[in-house]
């Protein structure tokens, strides 16, 4: 998912264009941050952006016949694979590699193997990414913020 300037209303796009390129940068970290926090809480809650919850995962049977429900993608939450790229222009927040295969598997819905060489399974969409109205909510109040220091700046 990537915020930029050009998704943006355009009087706040008109007054973050006087903001310096550090400042735009450190916005766009402090969004980064906001982001990755609330995706993380939503992968925790196995949750979609819009609050639904997602399908659940099939039971396993363990060997000794007891059925066992673990939380999914818990390896997505970490800092290691969850990436946020913040450039003056904009915010990126996502998974590369193997993690981010595992993630459009389960945003889109796809049909993948379960195992390599195993049989192919359609998995139920869990949409991960995307805003909230409370992330929208704390981005307005973070962009906000960062206009009136820059304001204050120049009137100070």
């Amino acid at each position: 998912m990537t915020i930029l300037q050009d998704d943006l209303e355009p009087g706040i796009r008109q007054m973050l264009a006087r903001l310096s390129d550090p400042a735009r940068r450190r916005l766009a970290v402090d969004i980064g941050r906001i982001l990755r926090r609330s995706l993380s809480a939503r992968l925790e809650a196995q949750q979609a952006p819009d609050g639904t919850p997602w399908e659940p995962r099939k039971p396993r049977r363990e060997p000794t016949g007891i059925r066992q429900r673990t939380a999914m993608l818990t390896g997505l939450r970490s800092q290691r694979v969850l990436q946020v790229q913040a450039l003056a222009s904009g915010v990126s927040i996502g998974w590369n590699g193997r993690a981010g295969l595992l993630a459009w598997i389960h945003h889109t819905g796809a049909v993948a193997s379960v195992a390599p060489g195993g049989p192919e399974v359609q998995y139920p969409a869990r949409p991960l990414l995307g805003l909230s109205d409370q992330d929208a909510a704390a981005i307005r109040a973070v962009v906000t913020a960062a206009i009136g220091r820059s304001l204050s700046g120049l009137t100070g």
